[in-house]
């Protein structure tokens, strides 16, 4: 807030509102202009224009001091009453409260301290109960951020979840609440936007969309376009073309841009979803501060041929890094499942196929399957526990544990690969000898 004063003249400036006073011999001329209402508590922007007869010097003067002073100390709700009086003329009966919510006033004042509670009412006060735009994962007045490298499918992603919003379909396996969208694409070009919608069999969902660059005041346009139209979800993508930040590794700067748009989300019950780039390390690009804000932290990363992506969540219930799949026709993505579990049914396919009919140990079976390691010896473990190897030996040093594979799953691989004579080898020892090769049944269960 800045305040200026010559002799003929007082100006008080605010971000949002400017108001000037002109000394004339027996009065004040005063014109108060404001563009950012919600700033100062009021309904919409406008101006005041008045006279204010004030022939008594001294009285002109302290107001003009106490002003300065209120100013000074932030008293902002109380500044403003004060610079109204010189406003509205003496006898006049307006109250300033027309122009100033008394609700506005006292929330200002009470954001000049601490508000404390003794701990046993504290723990005494209703639970909080958490909901969620996308079930266990973007809270309701929340604020995310998706990560990802360069082309790995964020935005193709973060259209799908907005349509899903709109139409109140799952996502992920979780269940969406339906709301409206507003989607912000910040550098993607119209005409391709509108083909993608198209694409996916986008018709009238509620999804309000912006297309080229953010307005300068972008937050506070922001603030002023939730608090109308009043959406489920908000997707900003790239975060980078709306806040503008010079130096994302700027930890003070990244939280001063940050910040208003968690606020913003809080106050008004929509979930904020910000997309960004990841570096080279699949890390977010930047200053910790933007995993430290947000209460989703969602990470898209390129596996080979495949996506994947998970979360980590401040409260709610984390995503495991789960497998997506793109129809690249319509641009849907699917979910295909956990990918630590794929991973492991994959190793252990390979296990059975590298083994065949011999018995090995474990640094055998690692050495014939090559590769990753970690997932083969998952695999085995995962193979016993299913009953698809059997392992016999003591697991010491001179007695290793050895596995074999169970004769179902043999039969099985030898009907694939069509070795008769390997299910004939496992079916010689069978009691019921029936020739169940020929009808797909395995009936011995020795």
């Amino acid at each position: 807030m800045i305040a200026t004063q010559s002799a003929s003249a007082y100006t008080i400036k605010r971000p949002g509102l400017i108001i000037d006073v002109r000394d004339l011999p027996h009065s004040h001329e005063v014109h108060a202009r404001w563009t950012d209402p919600g700033g100062i508590g009021l309904d919409a922007p406008g101006e005041w224009k008045g006279t204010l007869d004030l022939t008594d010097a001294g009285e002109r003067l302290r107001l003009e001091r106490d002003l300065n002073a209120r100013m000074q100390r932030g008293d902002w709700g109380e500044l403003l009453d004060k610079a109204a009086a010189l406003v509205i003329p003496h006898s006049a009966t307006v109250s300033v409260s027309r122009l100033v919510p008394k609700e506005s006033n006292r929330e200002n004042q009470d954001n000049r301290a601490f508000k404390l509670t003794p701990l046993h009412t504290f723990l005494a006060e209703p639970a909080e109960t958490v909901s969620y735009v996308l079930e266990t994962t973007l809270p309701t007045g929340g604020l995310s951020m998706l990560g990802a490298r360069p082309k790995t499918g964020k935005t193709t992603w973060a259209r799908n979840l907005a349509l899903a919003v709109s139409r109140g379909q799952s996502v992920l396996g979780r269940a969406t609440n339906p709301g409206s969208v507003l989607y912000l694409a910040l550098e993607e070009k119209r005409g391709e936007l509108q083909r993608q919608f198209q694409a996916m069999g986008a018709t009238n969902e509620p999804i309000l969309v912006h297309t080229g660059t953010a307005p300068d005041d972008a937050t506070g346009e922001l603030g002023r376009t939730v608090a109308y139209y009043k959406p489920a979800l908000v997707v900003i993508d790239p975060l980078q073309d709306f806040a503008r930040v010079r130096d994302m590794n700027d930890y003070s700067t990244v939280h001063a841009r940050l910040a208003p748009i968690r606020d913003l989300a809080r106050k008004s019950g929509t979930h904020i979803l910000l997309l960004h780039h990841n570096n080279k390390a699949d890390d977010l690009l930047g200053s910790t501060q933007l995993f430290g804000i947000v209460d989703t932290l969602l990470l898209m990363t390129r596996r080979d041929e495949t996506r994947t992506i998970r979360s980590i969540q401040r409260y709610g219930e984390d995503l495991p890094e789960t497998v997506l799949h793109l129809d690249r026709e319509t641009g849907v993505i699917s979910e295909v499942g956990d990918y630590q579990a794929l991973q492991i049914d994959r190793a252990a396919e390979a296990v059975i196929e590298a083994m065949g009919g011999d018995e090995l140990s474990e640094p055998d079976i690692r050495e014939r399957v090559g590769g990753n390691e970690r997932p083969t010896a998952k695999a085995i473990r995962h193979l016993v526990a299913s009953g698809r190897l059997t392992r016999t030996g003591a697991g010491k040093r001179g007695a290793p544990y050895v596995y074999s594979v169970s004769r179902l799953d043999l039969i099985g691989s030898n009907r694939e690969t069509e070795s008769l004579q390997g299910i004939l080898n496992v079916c010689r020892e069978c009691p019921d000898a029936q020739g169940c090769e020929e009808t797909n049944q395995c009936l011995w269960s020795g």
